[in-house]
């Protein structure tokens, strides 16, 4: 299919397990890929409060999905979701109270096409968030 890549930033949202949305817990993610229109492509539920206790531990994965947004972007010239996630996120930087990190992304990501064939790649990649506006 080619190459493939995502915005940076994703973007980090608001707290979704209570005690106020400007305090840490537990945010979506969302990442747009490179490409017209920028779509919502990957989103996921990442729990930045463990990662501010204890910044030099990677999140392993997989990593809990957030709800489907969006339907299938073209890949290749075919319809696809990004259906997984499994390796690592290694934090470098977390400033939590803008909900922001810098980060690596390492791992494999598994699309699934709308016939319902699947493809993989691999990712090493340096991986951001910045604020979101949502919830």
């Amino acid at each position: 299919v080619g190459a493939l890549a995502f915005d940076n930033p994703c973007l980090v949202g608001q707290n979704l397990t209570g005690g106020g949305s400007s305090r840490i817990g537990v945010h979506e993610v969302e990442c747009t890929l490179a490409a017209g229109g920028h779509p919502i492509t990957w989103n996921f539920l990442l729990p930045l409060a463990q990662v501010v206790e204890n910044p030099t531990k990677p999140i392993a994965s997989p990593l809990t999905p957030g709800p489907p947004l969006g339907g299938p972007v073209s890949v290749g010239g075919l319809g696809a979701n990004v259906s997984g996630f499994s390796g690592t996120i290694t934090f470098s930087r977390v400033d939590q109270t803008n909900r922001a990190f810098i980060a690596r992304l390492q791992g494999t990501m598994t699309w699934r096409e709308q016939s319902g064939s699947t493809f993989s790649c691999q990712i090493d990649s340096p991986f951001w968030g910045a604020p979101g506006a949502f919830e």
